[in-house]
């Protein structure tokens, strides 16, 4: 597990890994607006964009561990590296 990243983060991935969905939708709350402004930025298109954020939200969903075993200080920049990674297509399973 990760030891940089915030305790609260790391709490609430621990409980999306309990498949608690008020913790995704939490983690929804925290980071969409952010990361679709980063989408944006990359894409310059809201349907492309809406598409990734909907990709990389399932991706949390799917695998929490993902994102719990990062070496990033902070659940953000992960996923706009795994934001950036989808959009680009790029194949890392583990990408922060």
């Amino acid at each position: 597990m990760c030891l940089l990243m915030k305790s609260s983060e790391k709490i609430l991935l621990e409980k999306v890994l309990q498949k608690d969905r008020g913790a995704l939708d939490h983690c929804y709350d925290l980071y969409h607006k952010m990361l679709f402004n980063y989408a944006m930025n990359m894409t310059a298109d809201r349907i492309k964009s809406e598409r990734l954020l909907r990709s990389l939200f399932q991706d949390i969903w799917k695998n929490p561990l993902l994102f719990l075993n990062t070496k990033e200080k902070h659940l953000s920049i992960c996923l706009v590296k795994r934001l950036k990674c989808m959009h680009t297509k790029c194949t890392e399973a583990k990408i922060c």
